[in-house]
This record gives C-alpha cells, sequence and structure tokens, in this order.
C-alpha cells in the first residue's frame, strides 16, 4: 500500500511540474521557423522577451533578430522576425 501511495506522490508531483512548463500563454513560444525567419507569440506585454527568443535563433545563423512584422488577435501578438 505505501508503494501506491508513494508513486502517487510521483505522479502528482510529475503532472504539476509538467503543467508550471507546459507553455504558459505569457511566455513566447514559437509558432514557425523558416530559415532565416521566425515567428513567436506571446501574451502581455513580452515582445523583449520574443525579441530575445528570436536572436538566440538567428544567432545560430551568427545574425541579428529584426522585426518584420506585429499583430495581434485577441491577447494574443505575434511577431515576425528576419534574422539579417
Amino acid at each position: 500500500m505505501r508503494r501506491f501511495v508513494g508513486m502517487g506522490f510521483v505522479l502528482a508531483l510529475a503532472s504539476g511540474l509538467a503543467a508550471c512548463g507546459g507553455g504558459g500563454g505569457d511566455h513566447p513560444q514559437k509558432v514557425t521557423s523558416t530559415q532565416p525567419s521566425v515567428v513567436y507569440s506571446y501574451e502581455g506585454d513580452h515582445l523583449d522577451q520574443a525579441t530575445d527568443k528570436a536572436n538566440e535563433y538567428c544567432g545560430g545563423y551568427n545574425q541579428k533578430a529584426r522585426l518584420r512584422d506585429l499583430s495581434t488577435q485577441g491577447s494574443t501578438h505575434t511577431a515576425s522576425f528576419d534574422c539579417r
């Protein structure tokens, strides 16, 4: 019986961690990327974080991210970047 209770605790902990790390809506999420450009979506005022992530992506091409387009649908913002 003790074994099952311990296993339940481990599963509950793992589920909770997955929920926390599962892409909260306010953190930038990569939508798509085609060499050398990338699109991130985010909620709230997180353009700076999306830009940081785009710079990380473009850094793989030894380039910097340049904002090409911003759009908003509801509370979700989409930022498109070109690597140059």
